[in-house]
């Protein structure tokens, strides 16, 4: 059975006009197509239903009749309330993969460009077993937790670089160390480790900043996780060795994962470390600590994740209603039909809650008094972020702000076009964008909507190997088809 479909930004435009999808802004769909201008001419949509059919998607000539998995997998696209990025890090080499959350199912998608490949469904409950791998076999035991600011925790990585490096030039073991000057000018970049957190957009790893570097240094010293010896060489003391020794492993395995929510104002963000027999639970909260545990057996890590996977699972969908109507006749190639509503923003939460903006062309969001919005709070920047209205659609651009600009719970470092609901966080304010209360196209051939999910039975657990995209059952440590150690 096919469980494996990809589909083009055009495929996906002309499947949500003529299943009426009700695209939730901050769904995984509504995320992937906002990083295209959307279609000002509608597609010939019975010559893409045909393409679609020729590949065993679905069947025109049956109304609704679908590929199992498909459609469902494609409305838990269009609706999921929340997503989870996974990325394994090991050997070097870091691979991502993402899931669509809606209720107990959980779709795998992965968006290439104008291309996006999803999965069947699977049982969300089954997805702690797929990213703590069975092959964690703890065999240290002993009691470990840390709680340092995220730039801290950078320079404790750059300390444990250097160590190691001193311990394979050190001509005598155990007289390895470096200077103070040495783990300064590392800890310039020492937050490239972080590289994992900026990939998902979490966190803004440009390494700590250049003259808070020495106070850092300090709160490693007056909390043991470094010993200065009598000549002031450094070496990582031993409240850090847990750490040290899980990270020093040369076949050290990193997963992290980022839960991303609509109504999230912060992504939950973790990672589990295993290496030398060790697996140290490791979370980012909002307030940029790293929170560092060692866990005593693989069940610990299980029961973490769960705790997100069912937070995530009892998040309801907005459920946006389908345009209120559609011809039942195709068109010759209608424009997408402009709402006469104008935009505005509406100020949610925080500084200048109740307030609200009209968007007739531009504004910009700032504590200068130039800006059309103004936010006195120390974390926005006097000239934050810009909105602008481009051919009926609202587009956001950060303008090198201090803290960033996030988007339903997600850091943006380019512009992006915003859908109607959408959550913005700016400082301490939330702003939801408020305007036309749908966009739908004109000339659509209507052939049914796809079934409520919670009505269609779960399908087995669909894992696909990430060097050549085969799937592979639960437990499996290589790939039946190219061999790669999945572990």
């Amino acid at each position: 059975m096919m469980d494996t479909f990809k589909l083009s930004t055009t495929e996906a435009w002309a499947l949500a006009t003529a299943l009426m999808l009700p695209i939730e802004s901050g769904s995984s769909l509504a995320g992937w197509l906002s990083g295209f201008k959307a279609p000002e001419v509608l597609p010939d949509i019975p010559d893409i239903l045909t393409r679609l059919e020729a590949r065993g998607y679905l069947t025109v000539s049956r109304v609704g009749e679908a590929q199992p998995g498909f459609l469902e997998g494609l409305t838990a696209l269009s609706l999921n309330p929340a997503t989870l990025t996974v990325a394994l890090r090991r050997n070097g080499r870091l691979t991502f993969t993402h899931f669509a959350l809606l209720k107990n199912e959980a779709v795998q998608f992965m968006p290439e460009g104008e291309k996006l490949t999803f999965h069947a469904p699977a049982r969300i409950f089954d997805l702690p077993d797929w990213i703590v791998p069975d092959w964690f076999q703890v065999s240290h035991s002993r009691e470990f937790e840390l709680n340092l600011p995220v730039e801290a925790f950078a320079l404790l990585v750059a300390a444990c670089q250097l160590q190691a490096l001193q311990e394979v030039l050190a001509e005598t073991p155990g007289e390895a160390s470096f200077s103070r000057i040495a783990l300064l000018q590392a800890g310039e970049d020492a937050a490239a480790w972080l590289d994992i957190y900026q990939s998902l957009g979490i966190l803004d790893a440009t390494g700590a900043p250049k003259a808070r570097l020495p106070e850092h240094l300090q709160l490693l010293l007056d909390l043991g996780i470094l010993r200065a010896s009598e000549d002031s060489a450094l070496v990582i003391g031993e409240r850090a060795r847990p750490f040290y020794d899980t990270w020093n492993d040369p076949d050290l395995c990193a997963v992290s994962f980022s839960l991303q929510t609509m109504a999230g104002r912060f992504p939950l963000t973790g990672s589990l470390l295993f290496g030398n027999g060790r697996l140290l639970q490791a979370e980012l909260t909002a307030s940029s600590v790293m929170r560092l545990r060692q866990l005593s057996r693989r069940q610990l890590a299980l029961d973490w994740v769960e705790q997100w996977i069912e937070r995530a699972s009892q998040i309801e969908p907005l459920l946006t209603p389908p345009p209120d109507s559609l011809l039942e006749s195709v068109g010759e190639g209608s424009a997408v039909s402009a709402a006469n509503e104008p935009w505005k923003l509406v100020v949610t939460e925080g500084p200048g809650t109740g307030l609200e903006f009209p968007i007739q062309t531009a504004l910009t969001v700032g504590r200068n008094p130039e800006n059309e919005v103004k936010l006195q709070s120390p974390k926005v920047s006097r000239q934050h972020a810009r909105f602008e209205l481009r051919q009926g659609s609202v587009w956001i651009q950060d303008l090198n702000s201090s803290n960033g600009t996030f988007v339903n719970g997600v850091r943006i470092d380019r512009p992006v076009m915003l859908k109607n609901g959408d959550l913005i966080l700016i400082g301490d304010s939330s702003l939801r964008l408020v305007g036309p209360s749908s966009e739908s196209f004109e000339g659509a051939t209507l052939i049914g909507r796809p079934a409520s999910l919670s009505s269609q039975p779960s399908p087995a657990v669909s894992l696909r190997c990430p060097r050549c995209g085969n799937p592979y059952t639960a437990g499996a440590k290589f790939c039946n088809h190219c061999g790669t150690r999945l572990t």
